[in-house]
């Protein structure tokens, strides 16, 4: 039977499975993933006893809570019919994960029925949650978990920067160190406090010569204009003036590989000089002013 596999698609004759990102929600850590029915309809079974996540310390969890479509699981458990060629959204809810947790080593989610496998997804990023608004007079953004992503440190992009990618663009701010990551252009963004406690990795969804552009849900961090803007549902809820803002000697300029895109009115805008680490992680934000 043939399948394919990566960090984040299972595939075969059968079935399709597709992790959507894990997420920190409070203390629970929650994955969001796809189930689909390829050829014709079939029942699966989960079972959160059989679902497990690992971290890069070999320590386990399990979820205490699963869900499919509108179903939340009884006794942690799940049976149903995927509908030919219909997507099924499942969730997976861990608790008592520790706020350090940033990278997962292995999801293991078994399935049992009509389709009996055991699929594996291996070595992708949490992403924390987005920052909450503080319920103050001046607006500015809570403080979230620390994340511990480390400083760059002797100009190595693999402690910023996802896998694969290296900073092409820097920017400082007082309260920020910001990235852009990316193999030979732009693709993610990077926001570190300047303690390095906590931080921030997105996928770019628009970048040119002067603006790039991340989405955390429904915030936006965007670096234009020498400055640093956070909105949420399209109010600024932070901003920070650029300090320092430069391309990493050897990048390509963004103006020759601008994408042909097109950004929404009331979208926000990256600093310009970052550089990459990881595909979808946390921003720093610090403990009075945060991203």
């Amino acid at each position: 039977m043939s399948s394919k596999n990566s960090p984040a698609t299972y595939e075969d004759d059968r079935v399709k499975i597709v992790i959507q990102n894990c997420s920190r929600k409070l203390q629970d850590l929650v994955c969001k993933a796809i189930l689909t029915s390829k050829n014709s309809d079939r029942t699966v079974n989960l079972s959160g006893d059989n679902i497990r996540l690992v971290d890069f310390e070999g320590n386990e969890y399990y979820p205490s809570r699963i869900g499919l479509a509108n179903r939340i699981s009884e006794n942690n458990a799940i049976k149903t019919e995927l509908i030919e060629n219909i997507p099924f959204k499942a969730s997976f809810v861990f608790t008592k994960v520790p706020a350090n947790l940033t990278q997962v080593a292995l999801l293991q989610i078994p399935l049992s029925g009509d389709v009996d496998t055991t699929v594996k997804f291996r070595n992708f990023s949490v992403i924390s949650s987005a920052p909450a608004v503080a319920k103050a007079k001046k607006t500015s953004v809570a403080e979230t978990a620390a994340v511990n992503i480390p400083l760059e440190s002797n100009g190595d992009s693999n402690l910023v920067c996802p896998e694969r990618t290296k900073i092409l663009y820097r920017a400082t701010s007082k309260s920020f160190l910001m990235y852009i990551c990316g193999a030979k252009n732009p693709t993610h963004y990077v926001g570190l406090s300047r303690d390095g406690s906590q931080g921030i990795t997105l996928r770019l969804r628009y970048y040119d010569r002067n603006q790039f552009s991340a989405d955390n849900g429904d915030t936006n961090y965007t670096i234009a204009a020498n400055r640093l803007v956070v909105r949420r549902d399209s109010r600024i809820i932070y901003q920070e003036k650029i300090q320092v803002l430069q391309a990493l000697p050897g990048t390509i300029s963004a103006q020759e590989n601008t994408p042909k895109l097109k950004i929404k009115k009331n979208s926000t805008s990256l600093p310009a000089d970052l550089n990459q680490k990881r595909s979808s992680t946390s921003q720093p934000i610090p403990k009075k002013n945060t991203p």
